[in-house]
């Protein structure tokens, strides 16, 4: 922590929030085999939501897991729709 660091603009912590949910996970597939595919396991979508509704009331359906492959890579997109309201305590 930087001596002038509490003159820095605070960060709205919804918007932080949501920017920590929103991430992508890329894996490089081997080059020896580019159809190689990588399925996602459906214990992690569930396990997935076990954790988010640790802290938020959202339905199942507020959550969106693809898999997208962009050139070498294999694009893990995870999509948590936020409520609106403040996280339990």
């Amino acid at each position: 922590m930087g001596l002038f660091d509490f003159l820095k603009p605070k960060k709205d912590s919804a918007q932080e929030a949501k920017s920590r949910l929103q991430f992508i996970i890329a894996q490089q597939r081997d080059e020896r085999d580019p159809q190689h595919d990588i399925p996602i396991p459906p214990e992690f979508k569930v396990e997935l939501m076990a954790l988010i509704q640790k802290h938020f009331h959202i339905p199942d359906s507020a959550i969106s897991v693809t898999k997208e492959k962009h050139g070498e890579y294999d694009v893990l997109d995870i999509s948590i729709e936020l409520p609106d309201q403040k996280p339990q305590t």
